[in-house]
């Protein structure tokens, strides 16, 4: 069955609002945000995926790989990259990354074709990546931010924030990390 509060989610999503979810990425909600992202990617838009550490970049990286192979029947139809090959010049559709990204400004210029077409920001264990590197993701917030404002005035940022176990404070943390005006769904 349909899960109605799922599905009221990925609706928001879809108009452009910011989402704290209280899920993973493994989870049933995964499934409505992997078809969600299939429809985003196919449009021309592209996903920065953020992790806590290199380690579960990598991981994350092949899941989100596998999971696009099963969800458009057995075919690679997006390109994933992680931290191992981020400097390749191929651009991709999917980053898989931690917020580190903002130190490594070769990343921007190599992947400045993928970062034009940025379009949603997803963050995987999100009370983890604020602990673990708040300030960075302030700064990776503000350059995203900038370069979308500098490249588009139409186009906009979306972040879907995924963290098992929300604690309240995440909520009003996030908005201030992200520089967000309006609350996060």
């Amino acid at each position: 069955t349909v899960n109605a509060g799922f599905l009221s989610c990925i609706k928001q999503l879809a108009k452009g609002k910011n989402a704290l979810i209280d899920a993973s990425i493994f989870s049933e909600f995964g499934e409505y945000l992997f078809i969600y992202l299939n429809t985003l990617l196919a449009h021309g838009d592209n996903v920065l995926v953020l992790c806590s550490d290199d380690e579960s970049a990598d991981n994350y990286g092949k899941y989100i790989s596998d999971k696009f192979k099963s969800v458009n029947n057995y075919h690679r139809v997006w390109i994933v990259k992680d931290n191992t090959d981020i400097h390749g010049l191929s651009d991709a559709d999917i980053l898989v990354l931690t917020p580190q990204v903002v130190l490594d400004d070769n990343v921007f210029i190599g992947q400045n074709k993928f970062f034009s077409k940025l379009s949603t920001v997803i963050m995987i264990n999100t009370a983890e990546v604020i602990a673990k590197d708040g300030i960075v993701l302030a700064l990776l917030a503000h350059k995203l931010t900038n370069m979308i404002q500098n490249d588009s005035e139409t186009r906009s940022l979306r972040y879907i924030c995924l963290s098992e176990s929300v604690p309240p404070e995440t909520s009003n943390a996030l908005k201030q990390i992200l520089n967000l005006h309006e609350d996060l769904y």
